[in-house]
């Protein structure tokens, strides 16, 4: 698994039973996407981790605002995106599960790039 710039947070003291759960505040900017689809501010919302018996389970509360072309006239619009989903982090991760890094990080930022552009409008 090839780490790159994300947003990475550590899951350790759920994967060793420390804690049951994990939340996090978000107001931060995602790195660059691959996309042309362009940020308008920070991902704002909030993450809940919780362990699982092969990773941990993400859920996500969060908005993003993008601005986007309009298919008629070609202007630019702003569009804010809210966008509630949960994904499941892996050591061996399979087409539904993303990556859980060996020292008990996961990057949420292409999770979260993937569940923008899937839900642009």
């Amino acid at each position: 698994m090839k780490r790159t710039q994300g947003l990475f947070f550590n899951v350790g003291e759920l994967l060793e039973g420390r804690v049951d759960q994990k939340e996090v505040s978000l107001s931060t900017m995602l790195p660059p996407h691959d996309s042309d689809v362009q940020l308008k501010g920070p991902i704002t919302g909030e993450v809940r981790f919780i362990p699982t018996d092969v990773g941990v389970l993400g859920t996500f509360e969060v908005e993003a605002s993008l601005e986007l072309p309009c298919s008629r006239d070609g202007e630019m619009f702003l569009e804010t995106l809210d966008l509630s989903f949960r994904q499941e982090y892996r050591r061996d991760p399979d087409d539904d599960a993303a990556p859980l890094f060996p020292d008990h990080t996961v990057d949420i930022a292409p999770v979260l790039w993937d569940e923008i552009i899937i839900n642009i409008p």
